[in-house]
This record gives structure tokens, sequence and C-alpha cells, in this order.
């Protein structure tokens, strides 16, 4: 990546489903009936998306949530939940917090006959903690009253996702992808821990939150790429610095850093990826 400063340091074919796996995903789960009903040209078992433009196995399903058919043209999915959780971590470098946890988002998708069109929105309430947030041992990343955050997990911004993704088809099972918005994910790292199966019942984020995902609140993105069923080759422009400690604004969006990255699923149960790495005085 060029131009990052980022200090301690987050498809598929046309219309890909999204992770069912996320906390809170147990209402309104979609049939077989409904998930051919949808505005989507290919059939599970491909790759499923992540967050941003990542791609999970196939096996990781269609999305679940409530969804909503206001004509022929337009699918909306809403999902959401509030989680309150109480930790007591011991020892001299522990404390202990009651505190609540929470994410909504609302999408839009519509399929144009050989053109898809996604918009996506993410939000959370946590801003409304104290910016040292709760207590994480062994984790870190970002800051608090100036002061490097250990130990503990931050609040999420207010706005964690306001984006847009078109995809347009170019052969069978092969799409052009162009993604981006004010407040988005760029093609770095994995997919952000809350959309993938392996920790959906986690009570708090793994440690290695931000040292996988630190970029998956990124103001400032643009990503254009190629994806196929298996495979997925992607670069984008982005703002490469966390969000400051101002939870519930929108910061200036600016593209001062790059990344490219491959994905390959071999099977539905697999997905492996890579990505370039330069000396830091490139």
């Amino acid at each position: 990546m060029g131009g990052m400063q980022v200090d301690a340091q987050p498809a598929a074919p046309a219309a890909p489903a999204m992770n069912p796996n996320m906390p809170g995903m147990d209402h309104g789960a979609m049939d077989e009936t409904n998930i051919q009903s949808m505005p989507i040209p290919y059939s599970p078992p491909l790759p499923v998306q992540g967050s941003g433009t990542s791609r999970l196995p196939g096996r990781e399903g269609a999305m679940q949530g409530l969804h909503i058919m206001p004509g022929d043209d337009w699918m909306l999915m809403l999902h959401g939940y509030a989680q309150t959780n109480y930790t007591d971590h011991s020892g001299p470098r522990g404390d202990d917090k009651l505190y609540v946890t929470s994410m909504a988002m609302l999408s839009a998708q519509k399929d144009f006959g050989g053109a898809h069109l996604q918009l996506r929105s993410m939000m959370s309430l946590e801003p409304a903690m104290k910016p040292r947030g709760y207590p994480n041992l062994f984790a870190t990343g970002e800051t608090a009253h100036g002061q490097p955050l250990f130990d503990r997990q931050h609040p999420h911004d207010l706005f964690m996702e306001l984006a847009a993704r078109v995809d347009i088809d170019v052969a069978p099972g092969t799409a052009l992808f162009l993604y981006g918005g004010p407040v988005g994910e760029p093609a770095l790292g994995p997919s952000a821990f809350m959309h993938r199966g392996s920790a959906a019942n986690n009570p708090e984020p793994p440690i290695t939150h931000h040292w996988f995902d630190s970029t998956h609140i990124t103001y400032g993105v643009v990503t254009a790429g190629i994806s196929a069923r298996r495979w997925q080759i992607e670069a984008s422009a982005f703002r490469g610095r966390e969000p400051d400690e101002r939870r519930w604004n929108i910061e200036t969006p600016r593209l001062d850093s790059w990344s490219v990255r491959a994905t390959w699923n071999p099977t539905p149960r697999w997905s492996a990826q890579g990505e370039p790495r330069l000396p830091q005085n490139a």
C-alpha cells in the first residue's frame, strides 16, 4: 500500500449474496423460494459477500434478515441488533463494565438486466459510550483522550458504511464492479469480524479486530475490480487513517493510500487472499 498512515494496523459475480452469520440474525430467514426470487443471476454455493467488497466461502450461505419487496424491481434488506454485555477482566490490566453494542444495516438492490446496483448503509449507537469503550484484554488500536487504547475496544462510529456498488456482466459468470462512498472499506485484509461466521457468537470483538479489520470504517473509498466464480481481483484508493475520536460525524473523505487484493475460492468451504506489500520507503 502506498501512503498508509495507519498507526497500529479491513463478492462475487454480479450481486453476490451476503453473510447470514452476523449477530442478531435470528429472524426473517429466507426460504429457497425467496432466494430464487431475488434479483441475483447466480445461485449458491458461490462465494458470498462479506464486509466492503471482501468475499467469504459459499457455505456461509445467503443473508438472513427482514426482506421487503416494495415493487418488482427493488429489494430492501433490514438487519439490526442491540446486545447487552457484562465483562469482568481480572488482573492488573483488567477492568469490568456493563455496556451495549449495536448495529443496524439497511440496503437496497436492483437488477437492471446485465447490471446490478446495491445501496448500502450500516450504523451503530456505540458512540453513546465513553471514548474509552469497554475492556478487551490484549486488544490494541485507535485512541481515547489522545492516548492509544490498550486492553480496550473503542466504540464504533455512528456511520460504519455509506456506500454503493454496481456490478456489470461482461461474460458468463464474470462481472466488472465499482464500489465506493464517503464511508466504506477498501480492498485490504479479510472481511470484518462481524460479518464472519466464525465470530457470529462472540460476546465482544476478537483481540485481532484492529490487527486485521482496522480499515473496516474508512472515510473515503473507491474500489474497482473483476470477479468470477472462483476468484476476484480488485484495487482501492482510500483514506489510510483510522477514524478519530469524534464518533458521531463523517470525517472529510480523502484518497491518499492504495491497496490491491486477490481472492481465490477453490471450494465452497475455503477462501484465500493475497495482497502485495511495499517497503515503507517506497
